[in-house]
């Protein structure tokens, strides 16, 4: 097979690809929009839930002194006193434009503990918070914003942390309809 055939051959592929009809392509997101229940928050899927990580318990800045395991001195606790975790877009919610603007200190998180013996969320040792602002992700026509808000975890007691997968439920509250949240 000469050159010129072999042009000829490319150059026909590359004609029936930018011919051929393509099909199309959809973007799909986490979020149901102006379809979600009214002034009812739900947490987003979450694609990646963060981990805690060495570095997240135990300081950079830990000190030892001695040059064997018997040896060594700890001149102060390496484990920090505290770590956060922050989830940008946890939860969404659509609301009355009437309801806005929703200030983001104003969203109540509570923690509800799985029941696993060593689980980080019990009484003391986690506290969820607001993060960021309260975003605006969609106007619906029907007079109703679909608004979107974070929340900031923060482990406590980190000495007492043991390894595995625990679980909680975050229940929400968006203070809307001139009630406020306890």
């Amino acid at each position: 097979m000469n050159c010129r055939n072999i042009v000829k051959c490319y150059f026909s592929i590359l004609v029936a690809i930018t011919l051929t009809p393509q099909p199309k392509v959809f973007a799909q997101s986490n979020s149901i929009g102006c379809q979600a229940n009214l002034d009812k928050p739900f947490v987003t899927q979450l694609t990646d839930t963060p981990k805690l990580t060495v570095m997240d318990i135990i300081g950079a800045d830990v000190e030892q002194i001695g040059n064997n395991k018997q040896q060594t001195l700890s001149t102060n606790s390496p484990y920090k006193s505290s770590t956060t975790k922050d989830i940008a877009s946890y939860w969404q919610m659509r609301v009355r434009n009437s309801d806005l603007p929703i200030n983001a200190n104003d969203v109540k998180y509570t923690l509800r503990p799985s029941i696993e013996q060593d689980s980080p969320f019990k009484r003391n040792k986690f506290e969820p918070k607001p993060f960021g602002t309260i975003d605006v992700i969609e106007n619906c026509p029907d007079e109703t914003t679909v608004i979107s808000g974070g929340v900031t975890l923060e482990f406590r007691e980190l000495s007492s942390l043991v390894p595995g997968k625990f679980r909680g439920e975050i229940e929400i509250c968006v203070p809307i309809n001139g009630k406020q949240c306890g």
